[in-house]
C-alpha cells in the first residue's frame, strides 16, 4: 500500500528509515532528518555558530521544500546537548532557524559554575499561514540540570513558497575558552 502526501516532497536526498512516514495522532509525520554523529563542540567565541554536524552524519536532508507547509503543519524538534561553562557566567541564546529566519530562540543564563551539563529541547513550530508572508509561531521547554524553562514565541514570516533549510544554532554572551556546546542528537519532524 502506497501513500502518497504533500508531505512527500518535504525532504530531498537519499531515502533512509529517517525519510518513513508514521502514524501520529493528528495524522501524518515524516521525519525530516536526524544525526549519527556529535556536532562540533562551539568553543570560545560569541558568534551565532550552528550545532548541526556535517551533512555527511545527517540522515535525511535539512530542507523543508517549497509549498509544502501547509496551514496547522507543525515542525517538533527534539534536541540532546552538553554544554560546559566552566565558572564562566554566560547567557547562552538557542536559536531554530528556516533559512536566515530565526523562528524560535531561547535565551538562558548560566551561573558561574564548574561541570558540564546536559540538556533537552522539545519545540514545536506550527505553520499559521502559508506563502510569501507565511507565518509561523513556537513553543519550546528546555529541561536541564539548572532547571525547566518553557517559552511561546512570536509569529514569524516565513516565505513557505521557498525551500527553507533547518538549522539550530546556539549563541554565547561573550567568547571564554571556558564555554563550550555540543550537540549530541537531534530529531526534526513534520506532522
Amino acid at each position: 500500500m502506497s501513500i502518497t502526501t504533500s508531505l512527500d516532497a518535504l525532504s530531498a536526498g537519499p531515502t533512509s528509515n529517517a525519510d518513513s512516514l508514521h502514524t501520529h495522532s493528528s495524522g501524518l509525520s515524516r521525519t525530516l532528518f536526524t544525526i549519527s554523529a556529535a556536532g562540533s563542540a562551539v568553543t570560545n567565541t560569541a558568534a551565532e555558530t550552528s550545532l548541526l554536524p556535517s551533512s555527511g552524519s545527517i540522515a535525511g536532508s535539512k530542507i523543508i521544500q517549497a509549498n509544502t507547509l501547509k496551514v496547522g503543519n507543525i515542525i517538533r524538534v527534539t534536541a540532546f546537548s552538553t554544554w560546559a561553562n566552566n565558572g564562566v557566567s554566560s547567557p547562552l541564546t538557542l536559536r531554530l532557524k528556516l533559512g536566515s529566519t530565526t523562528v524560535f530562540s531561547h535565551a538562558i543564563t548560566l551561573g558561574a559554575w564548574s561541570w558540564v551539563y546536559t540538556f533537552r529541547l522539545m519545540a514545536d513550530l506550527v505553520c499559521r499561514s502559508v506563502g510569501s508572508t507565511g507565518s509561523i509561531v513556537g513553543t519550546d521547554i528546555v529541561i536541564s540540570d539548572v532547571g525547566l524553562t518553557a517559552s511561546l514565541g512570536s509569529s514569524v514570516t516565513v516565505d513557505t513558497t521557498a525551500n527553507q533549510t533547518f538549522d539550530f544554532t546556539n549563541q554565547w554572551g561573550s567568547a571564554s575558552s571556558g564555554t563550550s556546546m555540543q550537540l549530541q542528537s537531534i530529531s526534526v519532524e513534520v506532522i
